[in-house]
């Protein structure tokens, strides 16, 4: 589900998940996700207003954890943004299946800030 298919060999999988053997890793890496189904948090998220700080948003349309609705959420949540980017052959985590994508893209957004 968080990966597109065929992205990965077993190896791959291991390394991917070994971080996460400890609970404390574990739930650290789990935290954004408990936040949007109502963990409690010391400050409220920013909820049904536009969020201005320049965004780059991408997204992979084989991500099964997302709504299919993403990139039309994030264009009304993020005015200041690039995107959304859709990357083919892309699920949940960019990083892992196209990070030859992601790599020259941030490259582009960031480079003013070298």
């Amino acid at each position: 589900m968080l990966a597109s298919q065929y992205s990965f060999e077993e190896a791959d999988f291991d390394f991917m998940v070994e971080p996460f053997e400890d609970i404390r890793r574990l739930a650290a890496g789990w935290a954004p996700y408990q936040l949007e189904y109502g963990r409690t948090m010391s400050e409220a998220p920013l909820l049904g207003q536009a969020v201005e700080t320049p965004t780059l948003i991408l997204y992979g349309p084989e991500d099964r954890i997302v709504p299919t609705d993403f990139p039309k959420r994030c264009e009304i949540a993020f005015p200041n943004r690039v995107g959304p980017l859709v990357v083919p052959e892309c699920g949940h985590f960019l990083q892992w299946d196209r990070a030859d994508v992601l790599n020259e893209v941030a490259k582009f957004y960031f480079a003013d800030l070298k």
